[in-house]
């Protein structure tokens, strides 16, 4: 019975969640990869983390969860998709520790310019974006753990 319901578990994490965080990235992804052909002002100044340029944050960013984003959705190696998930998922909250550990006052423009497009407030897109990472952080779990299990 216990057999049963883990590979219920870890059907449910790569049939539904790990795809799922995959189309958050590639939906997030893509915004930020729009945006930097945008010409707001922002994307001229440096982040406060990193201090490079905005336009060369979200073009890095864009690409690498689009990347991420479409192995989620269309890859085989189910390991590899789970860790690649986490891999992007540390980085980002590493990203905004160090973000909120700068005590920028603004809050960060992960969504690109589809917050301006869709009428969303940047202190809701900050709380969109934790919760993409939230999410994404339990499915990369739960399907890596799965694997573990199915595997040992």
């Amino acid at each position: 019975m216990k057999k049963r319901r883990k590979a219920k578990l870890g059907e449910l994490a790569h049939r539904w969640l790990v795809p799922a965080a995959g189309m958050l990235f590639l939906v997030a992804g893509g915004a930020k990869l729009v945006s930097v052909f945008g010409d707001a002002k922002i994307l001229k100044w440096p982040d406060p983390v990193l201090r490079l340029p905005w336009w060369l944050l979200m073009s890095t960013a864009g690409i690498v969860e689009v990347a991420v984003g479409s192995l989620c959705v269309l890859g085989k190696d189910r390991l590899f998709q789970a860790q690649s998930l986490l891999l992007l998922v540390g980085g980002l909250i590493l990203y905004r520790a160090m973000d909120w550990h700068s005590e920028a006052k603004e809050p960060c423009p992960c969504l690109g310019g589809l917050l301006d497009v869709i009428g969303v407030s940047h202190g809701a897109g900050d709380m969109i974006s934790l919760s993409i990472l939230g999410f994404a952080t339990i499915a990369g779990l739960a399907g890596w753990f799965t694997i573990g299990k199915e595997k040992g």
